[in-house]
């Protein structure tokens, strides 16, 4: 009985940390609450050691197996004091797995709730924001006319990760109440437009892209073929939307040139060390380099990464690195195509299309968003 007792306990001290992480993760860099959190769940899992509780690492065992590599690559870099610093940042890949190690599951009740406890963090990320904006309209109107960056750098989030957070958690609320029948029609269409509008202040066409492609994928998922047909012709119009619009075709010619130039001298390295990569504390320098010899002075003035998250694992990693990483997703997929649960199909399309178009794992809000969602999913058990 006391065990029993002990152990429930634990599992609601978990559950409230998880739900925590979950609403101060927009709030990171503002609040930085999420160490904290973080380091409770694995004094947690030390606990659960030393009263000999199993440990379960199969689900997760990919999101290790990357970051050793990672670690391992430090081998072979010359920039040892970098190397290490990108690895410790990255370490929350391989803390998450290993703080829940030792729970048998997330069940759809932990996970409901998490969903709301980041939704919630989200639209309070929002509220400061526009807060702000309007405190500091006179001195600044940057924040509130432009929106973009503008608009959510006062809680230090770049707009493409607050966008991929709204689509997300909007996602997972979407999830969390399909069985709830106060949860109709009318209320979906206006999340929905809210999102829509949001991301079309933010203007990050990842984020853009990503709400097309999870309205679309839901839709299909969700509802009868005729209205399908509608949500193509929607999607039609909104890649119409996408490609006319003024504000969203902001520097476009310069800032696909500049990608071009930025994937090219990516690919130009890998190409010189492709097996095992430059190593992770090197990776900035060879880029440098290759930019040098290729003569994009930009690249080099602003110490361009690769602006995405695929060619930067491979540039310093290799292709064993890019595999590592790649069997990730396909664990990913595994459990979806296991579960059935649509949640997972949620994540991986908007963080698949941000990393596309950006280094997601250099970031501390890209690590932490892929590390926590990640693990969480892997060990999710539907009901």
């Amino acid at each position: 009985m006391h065990l029993l007792k002990h152990n429930i306990q634990r599992d609601t001290l978990q559950s409230m940390l998880l739900v925590m992480y979950a609403f101060f993760m927009p709030l990171s860099l503002f609040l930085n609450a999420n160490t904290v959190i973080l380091i409770l769940l694995v004094l947690i899992f030390i606990a659960d050691v030393y009263n000999k509780r199993a440990i379960k690492f199969k689900t997760t065992f990919s999101l290790v197996v990357y970051f050793i590599i990672l670690v391992c690559s430090l081998i072979y870099t010359k920039a040892l004091d970098f190397g290490i610093e990108t690895v410790i940042k990255s370490i929350t890949l391989t803390l998450f797995p290993l703080a829940l190690s030792t729970t048998s599951f997330v069940s759809e009740k932990q996970l409901k709730s998490i969903a709301i406890g980041f939704f919630v963090g989200n639209m309070v990320v929002f509220i400061i924001s526009i807060i702000y904006a309007i405190g500091v309209y006179k001195i600044n109107p940057l924040p509130l006319r432009e929106g973009f960056s503008y608009f959510t750098n006062y809680v230090d989030i770049h707009s493409s990760y607050y966008s991929i957070y709204l689509i997300f958690s909007t996602a997972l609320i979407f999830w969390a109440f399909r069985k709830d029948k106060r949860f109709n029609l009318f209320i979906k269409i206006g999340l929905v437009i809210a999102i829509v509008l949001m991301q079309l202040y933010l203007k990050s066409r990842a984020g853009l892209l990503s709400t097309a492609a999870l309205i679309f994928i839901y839709v299909i998922l969700n509802y009868r073929k005729r209205i399908i047909i509608f949500s193509a012709l929607g999607l039609v119009v909104f890649i119409f939307l996408f490609n006319n619009l003024d504000f969203l075709n902001r520097n476009l010619n310069e800032s696909t040139n500049d990608r071009f130039s930025v994937w090219s001298s990516a690919k130009d390295v890998i190409v010189n060390k492709p097996i095992f990569g430059v190593g992770i504390g090197d990776y900035q320098y060879e880029l440098d380099k290759q930019y040098y010899l290729n003569l994009f002075n930009h690249g080099i003035d602003d110490k361009l990464n690769s602006h995405n998250q695929f060619l930067e694992t491979t540039v310093a990693t290799g292709i064993i690195g890019l595999i590592a990483f790649l069997a990730i997703f396909y664990f990913l997929m595994k459990r979806y195509f296991e579960t059935k649960s649509h949640i997972i199909l949620y994540f991986v399309i908007p963080t698949i299309i941000l990393m596309m178009f950006d280094s997601v794992l250099l970031r501390q809000h890209g690590i932490y968003f892929f590390a926590f969602f990640t693990t969480l999913l892997l060990k999710y058990k539907p009901e």
